[in-house]
């Protein structure tokens, strides 16, 4: 299903979105390693993530 898969590689981040839903809905996840969740855990705690156009103005306020 990935590439990475294939190569033997174990990646820290893998995110995946289209495949979920197929496109028709905005759905996504990111996938992280045991490391990376232990780091992040330690801090803040918070991932922030959101759509693509969200909190972004100059990318949906007309030119």
């Amino acid at each position: 299903m990935y590439a990475y898969l294939e190569d033997g590689v174990v990646p820290d981040l893998v995110a995946i979105g289209k495949g979920l839903a197929a496109g028709y809905q905005p759905i996504a996840a990111a996938l992280m390693s045991a490391a990376v969740h232990d780091a992040m855990a330690q801090g803040t705690g918070v991932l922030g993530n959101g759509q693509t156009h969200v909190n972004r103005k100059r990318s949906i306020s007309p030119t």
